[in-house]
């Protein structure tokens, strides 16, 4: 199971490397920025749970708590993004 969650965690963290530098490169509010913008959330959230995981099973305190920073901070992000549209479309 760890060698799974270690495999997960470095796919996630790779595409999310990638769609970052690819949302960068597209201008922003167009409907591909939107849509690689939600891969970005997507594979950042996961690579933070799956890093909690694998620092849980392993016994890592300090890992758990940056896997659980990073999740912190995506949603948050996610959050501030959702209510500055919200907003400016009134």
């Amino acid at each position: 199971m760890l060698t799974f969650l270690l495999i997960f965690h470095i796919a996630m963290g790779t595409i999310g490397i990638i769609s970052g530098f690819c949302v960068i490169a597209i201008k922003k509010g167009s409907a591909l920025h939107k849509r690689i913008g939600r891969v970005f959330f997507i594979t950042m959230f996961f690579m933070g749970l799956s890093g909690c995981l694998v620092a849980w099973v392993k016994h890592i305190p300090l890992s758990m708590l940056n896997g659980g920073l990073v999740c912190y901070l995506v949603l948050t992000a996610l959050m501030a993004m959702r209510r500055n549209t919200a907003t400016l479309s009134n």
